[in-house]
């Protein structure tokens, strides 16, 4: 019986056009928000990729120099690879050198996925967008270092 694999991750289908649609429709950006000091990142599109990452970088690393404790929202996200992985991570360590932190909202195919690579204890997973400011309201460096060791 053979058996066939399944990621936690699929990449969106489109159905085949003459006319595809243009890549700026499909171009995540960043809708950014704050609560205080913290801010509140939803990238708008549903793919993080290779092909995207470029344009979200400087965004991300402004917002990040900005509001070192940020809340980032990706429960809409569908598709992440491992270019989207390593902005996430970016962001992470400049939110910590700048002696902040990220909170992230995710859906279980994320929060799976973080697993998997064991990112969870790099990053502490929300279930909603309020309790990650929330935390991050109640947070301090030395609460990272306690949990660490």
């Amino acid at each position: 019986m053979a058996m066939t694999a399944r990621y936690p991750l699929t990449r969106p289908r489109t159905a085949p056009s003459s006319h595809p649609a243009p890549r700026t429709s499909a171009t995540p950006r960043l809708l950014v928000g704050h609560v205080g000091t913290i801010a509140i990142v939803r990238p708008t599109g549903l793919v993080i990729d290779v092909d995207s990452v470029g344009e979200l970088r400087g965004t991300l690393d402004e917002v990040v120099r900005r509001y070192p404790r940020l809340v980032l929202d990706l429960h809409r996200l569908h598709f992440l690879d491992s270019s989207g992985i390593g902005l996430i991570l970016r962001c992470g360590r400049r939110a910590a050198a700048a002696g902040g932190a990220i909170k992230l909202v995710a859906p279980r195919q994320i929060q799976t996925l973080f697993g998997l690579l064991r990112l969870t204890n790099l990053f502490e997973v929300t279930p909603n967008v309020r309790e990650g400011v929330r935390r991050l309201l109640l947070w301090t460096p030395s609460a990272d270092l306690d949990a660490v060791g």
